[in-house]
């Protein structure tokens, strides 16, 4: 016996949904399939470790943190503090380079903090507060390992995010690694955390 019309829409829309869906990131030219849009994404399909990573993070953006500090105030004192006309003129590139624009680089990410985001722009954040929708992303303070240079970054890159909390909760920061990408096409990429590859030391035997 076939079940009526409306039962089948609801169990359609009551299905669960894969966790790569809500992991998947909405921007230009990167869209949602219309069976895991907004409106049909029940907030009880969410995975719990899913749940507790949004409550975490909500939880930390409220809170100010000494080492990071608001990214625009940390930008314009290092706009005062720059010796030369080339270096006040790259001071505002604090906070505004995303892991997109890492890909390649190796580093040793040191620390974390997550920030509310101010919207607009092109990507919306996987990460958003479940009672006010406010979106968030995390910065991560890093050193390059070929120059030892020390930058922030940000990403809200669902699968980065993820890897840098495991490490944070297992006490693995520092961590050297660096950050693959896959183009999308229509400027949207697959970001992934990898550990560096070991490399041979001069002298040892290749076995």
């Amino acid at each position: 016996m076939e079940l009526p019309a409306r039962m089948a829409r609801d169990r359609l829309v009551l299905r669960a949904i894969r966790p790569e869906e809500w992991f998947r990131p909405t921007m230009k030219g990167y869209h949602m399939p219309a069976q895991v849009s907004k409106a049909s994404r029940p907030i009880q399909s969410m995975p719990p470790a899913f749940i507790q990573l949004l409550d975490r993070m909500a939880l930390e953006a409220t809170q100010e943190d000494p080492e990071f500090g608001s990214p625009t105030v940390s930008s314009m004192l290092k706009i005062l503090e720059s010796a030369t006309e080339d270096e006040m003129w790259e001071a505002d590139e604090l906070g505004q380079t995303g892991g997109r624009d890492l890909r390649d680089i190796e580093m040793e990410i040191r620390s974390y903090a997550v920030k509310w985001s101010a919207g607009g722009g092109d990507i919306s954040s996987a990460f958003r507060d479940r009672e006010s929708g406010r979106q968030m992303y995390i910065l991560v303070k890093s050193v390059r390992l070929d120059n030892g240079e020390e930058f922030i970054w940000n990403t809200s890159a669902p699968l980065l995010v993820g890897k840098i909390f495991w490490l944070a909760d297992r006490g693995m920061l520092p961590a050297q690694c660096v950050i693959r990408g896959t183009d999308l096409g229509a400027g949207a990429w697959l970001l992934k955390l990898k550990p560096i590859p070991k490399r041979a030391v001069q002298g040892e035997p290749p076995f």
